[in-house]
Formats: structure tokens, sequence, C-alpha cells
């Protein structure tokens, strides 16, 4: 197997590196002040790039939003992952203890209407079905009767 190499200035890699910090500076942004004050240009200014280099990379405010919030639904249910094995109520504990401390992706998540950010529905939808299968996997750990069960 050959060795990795090193990103080249504008390769593939320096374009996902570039994109990934945007959406981890949004996410920081959206953890300290919430989602709805999240512009362009503020991110640009806090990752230290142009307006333009975020409108290259997620085309619109929108673009660059529904992409923070995936990713902020994909960090969420890898944190309760390892909790479900302990059961329905330390899923429930550790959802609890995340949401306190990430009061701003909360408010992204699950918080509030999701077209006032031009975030379609059918985000939310998908991760409501992500936490609910994960819930119910933590009925299961505890033997308790789910859904998916009785049917």
């Amino acid at each position: 197997m050959p060795a990795p190499q090193p990103a080249t200035p504008g390769g593939p890699s320096a374009d996902l590196d570039v994109r990934e910090q945007l959406i981890r500076g949004a996410l920081a942004l959206i953890t300290d002040e919430g989602p709805v004050d999240l512009s362009v240009r503020r991110l640009a200014k806090a990752a230290d790039r142009t307006t333009m280099c975020v409108y290259t990379k997620f085309t619109n405010r929108q673009g660059l939003l529904e992409a923070v919030y995936q990713r902020a639904g994909e960090e969420l249910l890898a944190h309760l992952e390892p909790h479900v094995r302990d059961g329905a109520l330390a899923t429930a504990d550790a959802y609890v203890a995340r949401a306190r401390l990430d009061a701003g992706r909360y408010a992204l998540l699950l918080g509030q209407p999701l077209a006032a950010l031009g975030i379609p529905d059918a985000a939310r939808v998908r991760l409501v079905a992500d936490l609910g299968a994960l819930l119910v996997r933590a009925l299961e750990a505890d033997g308790l009767p789910t859904p998916a069960a009785s049917a």
C-alpha cells in the first residue's frame, strides 16, 4: 500500500481541510452564540478566510448551515452511541448533558424551526429518526420491549 501523499496547495486534500475548518469554525460560533446570528462574513473573519472562500465551498449561507447541521447531528449521535449499551437512562442522561453543554448546537438541531435557517425539514426528520433508532437500541439493552420487538 503506498504511503499517503501530503496535501498539495489547492489539491483535493487542501479543499477538504478548508471545508473542515469552516464547518468547525461555524460550529464554534454556534456553540458560543447560537445559530440565528451566524453570518458568512463573521465565519470568514473567525476562520481568517474571505467570504468568497465560504461561498466557494458552500455556495451560500444555506449550504453552509446544511453542512453544519449534518455535522452537528453526526457528532451528537457519536456522543450518544457509547451510552446505548448502558441503557435508556444512561443514554438520556448523556443527551441532556450534551444539550446543556452545547446549548447553541442543541438550538440548531432541535430547538427552532429549520425554515428560519433555510435548512430543509428533511434534515431534522433524518436526525429524529436516527435518535429514535438509537433509543430503541438503548431500550433493548435494558431488556425492555421495543416497537420492533412487538411488531
